[in-house]
């Protein structure tokens, strides 16, 4: 709907006057393509039909073209745009200003879960039964921080190795977020880039659902550990959030 278009773009063109690349359904109303215009974000479209599982892993293709190396960025952030918002600017973030040869090529941000058979674990090991070999990924794993494949920040080397790991003959059958996290945690990725997975509530991107602990200002500004407010703030609609942590923050 038109609000989640509003709430995406509208709090990210608050703090950032970049690119923007969107890729919407080619059955969008003329009144979200002129709001998308008016604020100068790149449209792509794309065919309805797809699946969920189909269209999570298509994505990624749209990642790697949009952010190829002709387009000479530094960095390119992915997010999903139905439940994300910004509070400021997340390309800010100290850590992406400092000398290219101490950078990693990109930064994973992590759920506050485990890979384990509670919950959402459960969830995503039922997923990975899914996968052509699911006996040999399950110990890779098992106990591993669940990594969020909805957003993170990248360049374009590391975009066109996902894209590739997750092409892999034995991950092509896998759900999106159980392909990442078995290409993270198995060392799939290893040879061709260097990752940092920032734990939940950590760096630019906070995923605050699933067993989250995030923190809440005067304002009702989603924070992380740090007690900042979190430059962008993914799954903020869901319905079981807990409650915060705002008695470990000063008030603000």
């Amino acid at each position: 709907s038109m609000s989640n278009y509003r709430m995406f773009v509208g709090t990210l063109r608050k703090y950032y006057n970049g690119e923007i690349k969107m890729l919407i359904s080619n059955q969008t109303s003329p009144e979200i393509r002129h709001y998308l215009q008016q604020h100068n974000v790149q449209t792509h479209e794309t065919n309805e039909g797809r699946s969920w599982e189909d269209f999570n892993r298509f994505r990624f293709a749209f990642y790697t073209s949009s952010c190829s190396p002709e387009h000479n960025y530094d960095w390119c952030l992915t997010i999903d745009f139905r439940d994300s918002m910004f509070q400021s600017n997340p390309f800010a973030w100290p850590p992406l200003s400092v000398e290219p040869e101490k950078r990693p090529d990109v930064y994973f941000f992590a759920h506050k879960l485990w890979w384990d058979k509670s919950g959402e674990g459960q969830w995503h090991f039922n997923a990975l039964n899914q996968c052509k070999q699911q006996a040999r990924y399950k110990p890779i794993v098992d106990g591993k921080t669940l990594v969020n494949a909805g957003g993170f920040i990248a360049n374009p080397t590391a975009f066109m190795a996902i894209r590739q790991v997750l092409l892999h003959d034995t991950l092509v059958k896998c759900n999106d977020q159980v392909a990442l996290n078995v290409a993270i945690h198995g060392g799939m990725m290893a040879n061709t880039t260097k990752h940092v997975i920032m734990p939940q509530g950590y760096g630019p991107i906070n995923n605050v659902a699933y067993q989250s602990t995030f923190t809440k200002d005067r304002f009702g500004r989603f924070g992380g550990w740090d007690c900042f407010p979190s430059p962008v703030v993914h799954q903020y609609e869901m319905p079981n959030l807990k409650p915060p942590m705002n008695q470990q923050c000063p008030r603000g």
